[in-house]
């Protein structure tokens, strides 16, 4: 059995607290129609998080996935709060780099102590810009904008942002 390194270990505890954190905050925000989806994908996919960190990453991207339509049935049938959609959009990208960061602990990567505060700042920064998008995004969305290239250069740039990071991560072990 490989040793896990202590920054691998609090990475993946942190990444599955804060998947729980979202499951949480899903069932709370959804509706008595939304709670049992919001609470079924919302387990499976922290299960699937802990197997992925655990076993092996394979799983990781449909744990991602399930987290976030986790969130997704609270938003079915009523109006969510803005700050409950910028939560759950700040701690799906903490689950995101913390997975990353244990991963990247179990290659053997040895990080030294600036290494590892230089590596929890910028996850800091990520989760801090990523709110501050979600916010930008959401509140443009509320301006009386007809319809027409506002709107649609908004959805573009949120989904270029999305695939963006995406396609920034490294998926395999």
């Amino acid at each position: 059995m490989t040793r896990w390194p202590p920054t691998r270990w609090g990475a993946a505890l942190g990444a599955c607290g804060a998947g729980a954190l979202v499951v949480v905050l899903a069932a709370a925000a959804a509706s008595a129609d939304g709670r049992r989806g919001a609470f079924v994908f919302g387990v499976s996919g922290v299960a699937l998080l802990a197997g992925a960190l655990t076993i092996g990453s394979g799983a990781y991207p449909a744990a991602l996935c399930a987290l976030a339509a986790s969130f997704a049935f609270s938003l079915a049938g009523h109006a969510v709060d803005g700050r409950a959609v910028v939560g759950a959009a700040a701690l799906l990208l903490t689950v995101d780099q913390l997975a990353a960061w244990s991963f990247d602990a179990a290659t053997g990567a040895l990080e030294r102590g600036v290494e590892r505060w230089m590596r929890a700042v910028r996850i800091v920064a990520v989760v801090v810009i990523g709110s501050a998008v979600s916010r930008l995004v959401l509140s443009a969305g509320d301006l009386p904008v007809p319809g027409g290239f506002a709107a649609e250069a908004i959805g573009i740039a949120a989904a270029l942002a999305v695939l963006g990071l995406v396609a920034s991560r490294r998926w395999e072990r």
